[in-house]
C-alpha cells in the first residue's frame, strides 16, 4: 500500500506522518502543497491519498480532481479545520484535529478491499 500525506504546515505534516506510517505498515511519501502532490502523483501510484483541504497553489479538493483524471484508483481523505466547506460524498472528510482511530479503521477496510 502506497500513500501520500500532502500537508502544508510542517508541524501538523510532522505530527502526522509517523501516524500514518504506522497505521499503514508502510513508509508515507510526503508533500507540503498541491502542486507538489500533483507532481508525486504522475510519478507513483498511490492507494491512499490523505490532503489537507486549504494549501497554496492547488487545495485539496482540485488535487482529487487533478488526481482522479488519472487515477481513480486511491482511497481520498480531506482534512479541514473546516469541514461545511469540504463536504462531497466522493472522498472522506476528517475534521482536524484527526479522529486516529476513525482513520485507523477507514484504512484498514480499505486495505481488506484492495
Amino acid at each position: 500500500m502506497r500513500v501520500l500525506l500532502v500537508e502544508d504546515d510542517k508541524i501538523t505534516l510532522d505530527a502526522m506522518k509517523p501516524l500514518i506510517e504506522y497505521i499503514c505498515g508502510k513508509e508515507v511519501d510526503t508533500a507540503t502543497d498541491g502542486l507538489e502532490a500533483l507532481n508525486l502523483a504522475h510519478e507513483n501510484e498511490y492507494d491512499v491519498v490523505i490532503t489537507d483541504f486549504r494549501m497554496p497553489h492547488i487545495d485539496g479538493v482540485e488535487l482529487i480532481e487533478r488526481i482522479r483524471e488519472f487515477n481513480s484508483k486511491p482511497l481520498f481523505v480531506l482534512t479541514t479545520a473546516h469541514p461545511q466547506e469540504a463536504k462531497n460524498k466522493d472522498y472522506k472528510v476528517f475534521t482536524k484535529p484527526l479522529n486516529t482511530s476513525k482513520l485507523k479503521r477507514l484504512i484498514k477496510k480499505y486495505k481488506g478491499v484492495t
